[in-house]
């Protein structure tokens, strides 16, 4: 027996001896590759030969991404040729990275989001790093020399806001779409002679860039490569540069036929040098411009050319130029039949020409000093962000004739109401968004569709959904947290995902349909629209607007709950709407309306709307029917 004990001890201690002296660290395998993790001070260390395999996402969590925030730093051994699609995304603990002198690639979203990074090794042998590859890693204040790197893909540095710096770019042809945007810390970039092409928005909103320096073999400049960097005062081009050159600070195309960037921190007024034949897609975007001149030469003028410029008072176009002008200060095409740009900085009150039919996209972007627009009937379009964020305005008439009406054309203003004619058939998502002061509305009866976001934010307290109506879409009426009543048409057949969400003041919902009608419509109303399902449900009628009378008993004993009479209504015959116990508000807008005395007969519940010193009132007073004026219903304006 002593035996035994004294072997079971001998056994137990070399067994805690093992584990005392085992290393924290165990190998795993992903794909040919091995990797082992130590825990006591968190790092990854991946072996072996040959290329990474890829993540399919951030939510991958296999291999190491299942401790991945225990992980600090990463040691890619030589054997390793590639790093894999979100290979360490996500990796919000990781410091540091150690890159084996063999790895060619690295994948997509390699790195992205792990934001204390701090440093990492790129070596020679990398010949390509993937998009998103180092996006938002703030915490990386530096990138070594890149000596072999061919390509970087898009978003490959996007808000890395700790970079200070552009890391030289030795060996680079091209950087992609949006790879250093939002690097807040760059101050200088300078693009050296081996790079050919230079992506899309590739250096837009980094803030304090103040200078830019294009090499000889840069050949492609990208649309917005250096929106919105409100510091940058000069762009200098390589005198040997065959394709791009600079004059005082401004980048145009070699035969300076085309102004590409006028950097956003150059302000005060400017006058385009004859010869130019093309102003480029927001080529003034956001700058500090004041005033400027379009000679006779220009043909062509892109879209945003002078969007949100917050100083701009005034446009001069040369009397003699063939495509545009100018009137008042504002900018037209030849005809004044499109507004192109209505200046920032101008303000008060504006009254659109009766020649212009169109109002061209951002038009009136961002003018926040204007209080109150007319656009005349002549108008059949309104573009997208025509008015977006002119926060002063009041006043905003829409002519009767507009029929489209684009996304976000009119929103995030001060509109006391808001009235879109019958003429208007399309209006783009979010056209009306973030209109809190605005507590009226009335929408076209021949709108099919109300968009995605459409009415996102508004102050309505009550809306009328027309009867032209099929569809209700994503977030239409999202967050208008006052609107306490909606009336809904039997002809609309789905109401898409969070259309009411966050409508916290809804009670009344009145349903033109039946009960039955409204049941079948229940299997069509997506996830979060809860509003609905806790508002008081009215079933009504609204009558067409041609009904002119209403005969004798025509809607005697009716089950519905509300009824809206047309304006067009001038008389209700005997017993109309007798014995409709249901019956709890009718609306009749015809201030002379002839009205039989037994028409509500035993209606012993029925509010009358209507219109102060109206027939209904007096109606009301004498029968001792309740009376409601209009401006106060409950039932929505229809």
């Amino acid at each position: 027996m002593k035996t035994i004990l004294r072997m079971a001890l001998i056994l137990l201690f070399c067994v805690t001896l093992f584990l005392c002296l085992a290393p924290s660290a165990c190998a795993e395998y992903w794909g040919a590759l091995q990797y082992t993790f130590n825990r006591d001070n968190g790092t990854l260390t991946i072996d072996g030969s040959g290329p990474m395999d890829d993540f399919i996402d951030q939510n991958d969590y296999r291999a190491w991404q299942e401790f991945r925030d225990d992980i600090r730093t990463v040691q890619i051994m030589s054997g390793v040729t590639s790093i894999g699609n979100y290979a360490f995304c996500g990796c919000r603990n990781l410091e540091n990275v150690t890159i084996g002198n063999n790895v060619t690639s690295i994948g997509n979203y390699a790195f992205y989001d792990s934001f204390t990074l701090e440093s990492i090794q790129i070596p020679n042998s990398v010949r390509t790093i993937g998009d998103h590859a180092f996006g938002y890693c703030s915490g990386l204040t530096g990138v070594p020399a890149m000596n072999s790197v061919y390509s970087i893909g898009s978003y490959a540095f996007e808000h890395c806001s700790g970079l200070t710096g552009v890391p030289a770019m030795n060996s680079v042809y091209s950087i992609g779409s949006y790879a250093f945007e939002h690097c807040w810390g760059l101050t200088r970039a300078t693009i050296p002679d081996c790079v050919g092409i230079i992506g899309d928005y590739s250096f837009q909103f980094c803030e304090n860039l103040q200078e830019v320096e294009i090499g000889k073999g840069v050949m492609s400049i990208g649309e917005g490569a250096f929106f919105d960097c409100r510091k940058l005062t000069s762009i200098s081009v390589d005198p040997e540069n065959r394709w791009y050159c600079d004059q005082e600070g401004v980048l145009f195309s070699s035969n300076k036929k085309v102004i590409l960037c006028f950097p956003g921190g150059k302000t005060g007024p400017y006058d385009i040098p004859s010869g130019v034949t093309l102003i480029r897609r927001g080529a003034f975007y956001e700058s500090g411009l004041t005033s400027v001149t379009i000679p006779e030469s220009v043909v062509s003028i892109g879209k945003f050319a002078f969007k949100d410029c917050s100083r701009l008072t005034n446009i001069s176009v040369d009397p003699a130029n063939t495509s545009y002008c100018d009137e008042d200060g504002v900018l037209f095409d030849k005809s004044k039949e499109t507004i192109i740009c209505f200046p920032c900085q101008r303000g008060g009150e504006y009254d659109i020409p009766d020649s212009v039919t169109t109002i061209g996209d951002s038009a009136f972007h961002i003018c926040t000093k204007l209080t109150r627009v007319t656009i005349p009937d002549s108008v059949f379009i309104i573009e997208d962000d025509a008015f977006a964020d002119c926060w002063s305005i009041t006043d905003l008439t829409i002519g009767n004739n507009v029929t489209t009406i684009g996304e976000r054309a009119i929103s995030d203003m001060k509109l006391r109401s808001l009235t879109i004619p019958d003429s208007v058939t399309s209006i783009g998502d979010f056209a009306f968004e973030i209109l809190p002061g605005t507590k009226t509305v009335k929408i076209s009866n021949n709108l099919k569709r109300i968009g995605m976001g459409v009415f996102w934010n508004c102050g309505f307290t009550s809306v009328t959904i027309p009867d032209s109506v099929t569809s209700i879409g994503e977030l239409a009426f999202a967050q208008c947290f006052w609107m306490e009543s909606v009336a809904i048409p039997a002809s609309v057949t789905s109401i898409e995902f969070a259309a009411f969400d966050r409508c916290d003041a809804l009670t009344d919902v009145y349903y033109s349909g039946t009960e039955d009608q409204w049941e079948a419509l229940l299997d069509h109303i997506e996830n979060f629209n809860d509003a609905l399902f806790g508002a008081n449900i009215h079933f009504g009628s609204i009558l067409p607007e041609s009904l002119t009378e209403i005969g004798e008993e025509a809607f005697a004993g009716g089950a519905f709950s509300y009824v809206v009479l047309p304006d067009s209504c001038e008389k209700i015959g005997p017993y109309a709407f007798a014995n409709c116990q249901k019956l709890r508000k009718i609306r009749i807008p015809n201030r002379d309306a002839e009205i039989d005395p037994n028409a509500f007969e035993n209606d012993t519940d029925l509010t009358i709307i209507g219109y102060l010193n109206s027939t209904a009132e007096t109606y009301a007073n004498i029968y001792g029917f309740k009376f409601q004026s209009i401006d106060i219903a409950l039932i929505p304006v229809f």
